[in-house]
């Protein structure tokens, strides 16, 4: 995924799944700098905001998760 995520920057699914996975693995800082790249070509992702949000909450900031949850809307 990486690969094709460096290959192909504007793939927004490769990216968001590599992120989603850097999540699952604990590396959550590069997993919001997926996201944040992604967010930044396509803000209507609601994936993307949707992982944000659960980034948030895993890391206890809820104000934050909420926030980006009601954004998406």
């Amino acid at each position: 995924l990486e690969l094709i995520a460096n290959v192909v920057p504007g793939q927004i699914e490769a990216t968001y799944l590599l992120s989603r996975t850097r999540f699952f693995v604990g590396n959550i800082d590069q997993s919001k700098k997926d996201l944040e790249k992604i967010l930044k070509m396509n803000n209507s992702f609601a994936n993307g905001h949707l992982l944000m949000a659960q980034i948030y909450s895993s890391q206890g900031n809820f104000d934050a998760a909420a926030q980006v949850s009601s954004s998406e809307r």
